[in-house]
């Protein structure tokens, strides 16, 4: 309960323009960096989930030279997140299409989002030396940024989605409410 008061005063401190993330360092980190394997691809394994990710959002490119994410993510409605899961899939003309060597890129669950947030940071609320430049969009337009997920909302016609910038789960109110950034991951194969 400590540790939600302390995110929630953090978070309420920052104005929309304070975008330079901030971590309580006295608490243990949630996706320490040693977590994760580097495949030097564009993509890391998280020892923990043994799920793979893709480094940079949809839209993004990786530069393996730089560590870093090239460009800037695009935001989509939902349709368009499963979309892009489904060309990295399918679609060869696609620059995603069986990224690393994957052919099962999909988008993730909620709890498969939450498992990669940084709970003691905020803007982004992510670990940036794996998921850098995770947080584009917000830096860009001075704002939050948020992911899809793929975890239906029950009582309503919305989609579950993380808030990368203060590490909120969000709840849509409709799949075309507001278009938002995609992470893709894969399962082991």
């Amino acid at each position: 309960m400590k540790k939600l008061l302390l995110a929630a005063a953090i978070t309420l401190s920052f104005s929309a323009t304070a975008l330079e993330q901030t971590c309580e360092m006295s608490f243990e980190a949630s996706t320490p960096t040693a977590r994760f394997i580097d495949n030097n691809d564009g993509t890391v394994t998280d020892q923990s989930t043994k799920l793979i990710w893709m480094r940079c959002s949809v839209g993004q490119s990786w530069n393996n030279e730089t560590k870093d994410c090239d460009g800037m993510p695009v935001t989509v409605f939902w349709q368009g997140a499963l979309q892009a899961a489904d060309n990295a899939r399918t679609n060869e003309a696609n620059k995603l299409y069986h990224f690393a060597g994957k052919g099962n890129w999909r988008v993730p669950n909620i709890k498969e989002l939450v498992s990669i947030r940084e709970q003691r940071c905020v803007h982004p609320a992510m670990n940036k030396v794996i998921f850098p430049n995770i947080d584009a969009i917000a830096q860009a337009e001075g704002g939050y940024a948020y992911l899809w997920s793929s975890t239906p909302v029950i009582a309503d016609e919305g989609i579950m989605n993380l808030d990368v910038t203060a590490g909120g789960i969000v709840a849509s109110g409709s799949v075309v409410d507001y278009a938002r950034g995609v992470l893709l991951v894969a399962d082991p194969e």
